[in-house]
């Protein structure tokens, strides 16, 4: 899987790094803060997820959006 690290750099993680990335089937504040903390843990701002990429998008999933999700989920 593609990943962006904080600082910038891109990088790959195998699929057993990764197994935890995705955004498929997430539909509680629970399971967003989830991925929120696994992206802090593995120091990633953004994975390509490629669930998103099969639907036509770029694929790209930034701790932003994370973090805008856990706001969403949160009311």
């Amino acid at each position: 899987m593609d990943v962006i690290y904080f600082d910038g750099k891109k990088g790959t993680l195998s699929s057993r790094e990764s197994a935890k990335l995705y955004v498929a089937n997430r539909f509680t504040k629970d399971s967003w803060q989830q991925l929120e903390r696994e992206m802090i843990k593995l120091k990633i701002s953004k994975f390509k997820d490629s669930f998103l990429s099969s639907l036509g998008t770029d694929g790209w999933v930034s701790i932003d959006y994370v973090k805008n999700q856990i706001i969403c989920h949160s009311r």
